[in-house]
């Protein structure tokens, strides 16, 4: 696996007043079907200490495999996005044009690395 086909997104997310409980449940049926893929290398969820912010980083093997993973997870997403109000989603890694092409309706920023070990 060459690090620079991989693909990381980190996002930032308000935590909808009212809404937490419902969005651990979410989170934990998108981890559920996450488990399942064989290129998701990490898929993790932080929660700000006073409980309203939400970070969530993850990476995936390239843009296939992540193309797949958002087919996985797709139908679960609705949930989710009823519980967070998404504020910053940067994509990082060297996207297909058919990966920033299913960005694009989230706003998403794109940057390409530059240099890795």
């Amino acid at each position: 696996m060459k690090i620079t086909e991989n693909i990381y997104w980190m996002i930032t997310g308000k935590v909808k007043d009212g809404e937490l409980e419902n969005m651990k449940k979410a989170i934990e049926a998108m981890v559920v079907a996450t488990r399942t893929e064989d290129g998701a290398i990490s898929y993790d969820f932080w929660l700000s200490e006073d409980v309203t912010t939400l970070y969530v980083h993850e990476r995936y093997k390239d843009s296939e495999v992540t193309l797949e993973h958002m087919k996985n997870v797709g139908n679960l997403l609705p949930a989710f996005l009823a519980c967070v109000e998404m504020e910053l989603i940067t994509i990082i890694g060297n996207c297909s044009s058919e990966l920033k092409q299913a960005w694009e309706a989230f706003d998403a920023k794109h940057v390409k690395i530059l240099n890795c070990l």
